[in-house]
């Protein structure tokens, strides 16, 4: 009997550390969002959201950033809406979607797959972010964008952080460029591991800071390898529901956000879980752009430097814990690099030196120079006439000591 009491003793000794040290699950959900307005599939000719035409000149940007072309988003939520998934819509899968994957064990439906979005929050979010224009809905900011959506909320909108974290662990795989995360919960040491794995493979991650109104925070949003989001409305006023954080780093539009819903459905929606995917397009923009101009953002840390000097600071100077860092400028970004650089002052051309053998088919001949006339000589001086001239020489005489000479005329 005391052998056996031992041996359950040892047994017992070998697996505790295993019970001591084992990590429960932490339940993830979706923030208290609000809804305001809910229209139905086909009530809708093309419709361009405010989260664009606040923007200025929206067209204009879309095109000069390449409007997300190439650039990979992953988006962590409560899966795609079966209907807008459809061939010729929004968020059509093979063409804005690449690809939808179930984390949840969702029940597969018979008119549906286990990863169509029940709650409509996931559908909102990929719309935000990646709507493709299609002639009767809305556009996202980042249209061209692939986006990978993971469905790791379930119908009612909550998850473990077991299924978030595979469902992390799967977009890093399919190495993606950014990951949003509109969803919070406790600290969960398995979700802090994902989403550092994330950073460290150059990821940008985006979490929504939570909608106390207090100044609290949630996990991920406060995560120090995410992007925590607040919200601000169309004013760029901090959101009265919008968390209040330390961690707060960008601040994006997240009153009444009008985007994709479930059932082909759209809706007005308000919550950090808006503000995320709004700065995630933005990243889509920015990040496809840096790229165009080959000055591509590798990481969290070249992110913040490429936009650090076109950040709106809304709150008080500096950080703060309603805007954090405050509202990146997209229009402001786009300027100071599409502003020429100033052209160097030219050198005077060099004078090339004449070809002696070329001749200049439009230069005229030279006229011939002039014959100058002839030198007249100058007159010779007439000569004056000896006084002896016409006289000869007939002898000579010494008179007083001189010679005189004696002539005579020449007849």
């Amino acid at each position: 009997m005391k052998n056996l009491t031992l041996a359950v003793l040892l047994t017992t000794l070998a697996i505790l550390p295993s019970i001591l040290f084992a990590q429960e699950e932490v339940r993830y959900r979706l923030p208290n969002f609000i809804t305001n307005q809910i229209q139905e599939y086909g009530s809708l000719s093309e419709t361009y959201p405010k989260f664009l035409k606040n923007r200025g000149d929206f067209k204009k940007f879309k095109e000069q950033t390449g409007n997300g072309s190439g650039v990979k988003v992953g988006i962590v939520d409560t899966g795609l809406d079966y209907v807008h998934a459809q061939k010729g819509g929004e968020l059509e899968v093979g063409v804005a979607v690449v690809k939808v994957r179930d984390f949840t064990n969702s029940r597969q439906r018979r008119s549906s797959p286990a990863w169509d979005d029940r709650a409509g929050h996931g559908t909102h979010v990929a719309g935000h972010i990646g709507a493709r224009a299609n002639g009767k809905g809305i556009e996202g900011l980042a249209s061209d964008c692939k986006m990978y959506i993971a469905k790791g909320l379930g119908d009612k909108g909550y998850g473990t952080d077991v299924q978030l974290s595979n469902a992390i662990e799967w977009l890093i795989s399919e190495d993606v460029d950014i990951i949003n995360l509109s969803l919070g919960g406790g600290y969960s040491q398995r979700i802090e591991a994902a989403i550092k794995k994330a950073y460290e493979a150059g990821i940008l991650v985006f979490a929504a800071m939570g909608n106390e109104g207090t100044q609290s925070d949630g996990h991920p949003g406060n995560s120090k390898y995410s992007f925590g989001i607040t919200a601000v409305d169309y004013n760029k006023n901090i959101a009265n529901f919008s968390s209040r954080s330390e961690k707060a780093v960008y601040c994006g539009y997240g009153v009444n956000v009008f985007s994709t819903y479930s059932g082909g459905r759209y809706a007005e929606l308000s919550g950090t879980s808006m503000a995320t995917p709004d700065q995630v397009g933005i990243a889509a923009l920015i990040l496809g752009y840096s790229r165009k101009i080959n000055k591509p953002i590798k990481n969290m840390q070249d992110y913040h430097e490429f936009v650090k000097d076109h950040i709106q600071d809304l709150g008080k100077e500096g950080h703060d814990v309603e805007y954090g860092l405050g509202f990146i400028d997209l229009v402001s970004v786009i300027a100071r690099n599409e502003t020429p650089a100033p052209s160097p002052i030219p050198e005077p051309p060099t004078k090339p030196e004449p070809d002696p053998d070329y001749e200049d088919p439009f230069t005229p001949e030279p006229s011939p120079k002039p014959t100058p006339p002839p030198v007249k000589p100058a007159p010779e001086k007439p000569q004056t006439p000896h006084p002896f001239d016409g006289y000869k020489k007939i002898g000579e005489i010494i008179l007083d000591g001189r010679k005189i000479i004696l002539i005579e005329e020449v007849k």
